[in-house]
């Protein structure tokens, strides 16, 4: 077998193995994407065509009316103030990320500065250990504290509900970026 024979198989075999990666690819990405590509579709389609059966890919007429009731509110029949629902989303989660970090950064600090010290370690574990409690079974004491202080069904109670729920494992990340 000569040089060039040889050099054509392994050229051949890597060209072989360029196509069968490259196919892969296209198949995983059309099944990752497709779902997506529905989603934008279905989103053309008006309420009835939504549901027809056999389903259609292409929409009979495109409509908008579904980003129309999603922006004004009116979806169905309901009026849902969307804006207000996703500005309270906005304000509660952007105060909670924000008075989180501002909380567990000084925490953090301070565990990373004094951990040396006898119990630091052990408290910090201690912290780390808050977030073994099942959530479901806080719910009843978490909602009569929030009843007893007027926070229930307010952003206020649901912010600091947020900012209680994550505060420990955001001062455990904070402890290792001070270190």
């Amino acid at each position: 077998m000569s040089f060039s024979t040889v050099h054509s198989q392994q050229t051949a075999i890597k060209i072989t193995i360029k196509v069968a990666i490259a196919v892969g690819a296209i198949f995983i990405l059309t099944i990752t994407l497709l779902p997506y590509l529905w989603l934008v579709i279905t989103s053309f389609k008006n309420y009835g065509e939504v549901f027809d059966v056999p389903p259609t890919l292409i929409p009979k007429a495109p409509t908008l009316d579904v980003y129309k009731g999603v922006f004004t509110g009116e979806q169905l029949g309901r009026h849902d103030p969307w804006p207000l629902f996703f500005a309270n989303s906005l304000i509660v989660a952007g105060g909670a990320a924000l008075l989180c970090t501002l909380i567990a950064s000084f925490a953090g600090y301070g565990f990373a500065r004094f951990t040396n010290l006898k119990g630091g370690t052990s408290l910090l574990i201690l912290i780390l250990v808050s977030q073994m409690f099942p959530g479901p079974s806080l719910l009843i004491p978490i909602y009569a504290m929030l009843r007893r202080l007027a926070l229930d069904n307010s952003r206020l109670g649901l912010l600091l509900l947020y900012t209680a729920f994550v505060l420990p494992f955001t001062t455990w990340m904070s402890v290792g970026t001070f270190r």
